[in-house]
């Protein structure tokens, strides 16, 4: 009977073939447990400031020179902030009753005062505005919502011209430094 023969591999490519395959493995991922990994992770976070009116957009001051010589109303304002420190500005424009001429700030008729949500600088007595002034400054901020109050004041005698007067006074909040 005959037998067939069988090719046989040399034991040298066996050997190589055994190595190839354990280096790839391991290579792959398969290595053995207990390897260690690092993942760097980084964050940057964005400066915000919102600033938002709450009470008070529009105000209406009814002033009698005998019946209420003095009318008081007020606005309110929200910060929500993730800067360290912040302040508010307002800027008046002219408050002229009628035709007449007479300026109502620069007859020293209206005045302003703030009150801050915390220990930042404010207008703390009643104050005839200038063209520019700060409302709040040096303000805590990293708050999720604080309350800021402008208050205003008009007295009137019978030096005051009698009619209407509109005025708009223009807020801005910034970032402190």
């Amino acid at each position: 009977m005959k037998h067939g023969k069988h090719k046989m591999f040399p034991v040298g490519f066996v050997c190589t073939l055994i190595i190839s395959l354990l280096l790839a493995c391991s290579a792959s991922g398969m290595a053995s447990p207990g390897g260690e990994q690092s993942v760097t992770i980084e964050a940057e976070v964005a400066q915000r400031l919102v600033f938002s009116l709450t009470e008070g957009e529009s105000v209406v001051l009814v002033a009698d020179p005998i019946d209420q010589p003095t009318a008081e109303a007020k606005s309110s304002f929200q910060v929500k902030t993730n800067v360290s420190s912040y302040a508010i500005s307002a800027n008046f424009g002219a408050f002229e009753v009628g035709d007449s001429g007479y300026d109502l700030i620069g007859n020293e008729n209206f005045k302003v005062k703030s009150v801050p949500p915390g220990d930042g600088d404010a207008i703390f007595d009643w104050t005839v505005p200038s063209e520019e002034m700060a409302v709040v400054s040096g303000e805590n901020g990293f708050t999720n919502g604080e309350t800021t109050v402008m208050e205003y004041q008009l007295n009137v005698d019978f030096s005051v011209p009698t009619g209407g007067a509109a005025t708009t006074i223009v807020f801005t909040a910034t970032a402190s430094m």
